[in-house]
């Protein structure tokens, strides 16, 4: 089962890579929200640890990017709440990819308020 499951991401994320001006990405960024969460509804589990890890890298990134230009981080909270983010606009733009989905939300999470994090 699990091999199946990660032939699917793999066959998800492989064969695309996005590049618009929101996001540049590989990886499980680049399938489409609509994919991700038909491929959720079959294999939550799975699903979860491969997308919600990939956008807990990304928000880190980003963070990390912030703190090192002297700008303030966002506070990322927890994987549970991201995916909650994550389903909701997934809901809402099922053609949009995952990579621009992370964007807009991180782009909503709250900074905070000490530029160390």
């Amino acid at each position: 089962m699990r091999v199946a499951v990660a032939t699917l991401f793999l066959a998800l994320t492989a064969s695309t890579t996005a590049f618009s001006d929101d996001v540049a990405a590989i990886g499980a960024g680049t399938a489409t929200c609509g994919q991700y969460m038909n491929v959720y509804k079959r294999h939550p589990e799975e699903t979860e640890k491969h997308f919600i890890g990939w956008m807990d890298g990304f928000f880190s990134g980003l963070n990390l990017a912030a703190l090192m230009m002297g700008e303030r981080s966002r506070n990322i909270g927890d994987k549970e709440s991201n995916k909650q983010l994550l389903h909701a606009y997934c809901d809402k733009h099922p053609l949009q990819d995952v990579g621009q989905a992370a964007m807009a939300i991180y782009r909503s999470l709250p900074i905070n308020s000490s530029i160390l994090g």
